[in-house]
């Protein structure tokens, strides 16, 4: 059934132990958004 395992695959990542906090890895990302893909994209910052 398609639907148990995507709730399978869900439940693994809400209940992974990894070594970053979610908090860290969501503030990394934005950081990473808002400097190379922000609202104004130039192909410059992109290719970074």
């Amino acid at each position: 059934n398609a639907g148990e395992s995507s709730v399978a695959n869900l439940d693994k990542v809400r209940h992974a132990n990894g070594s970053i906090s979610t908090a860290e890895l969501r503030l990394n990302m934005q950081k990473t958004m808002q400097t190379h893909a922000a609202v104004f994209r130039e192909a410059e910052t992109l290719q970074e």
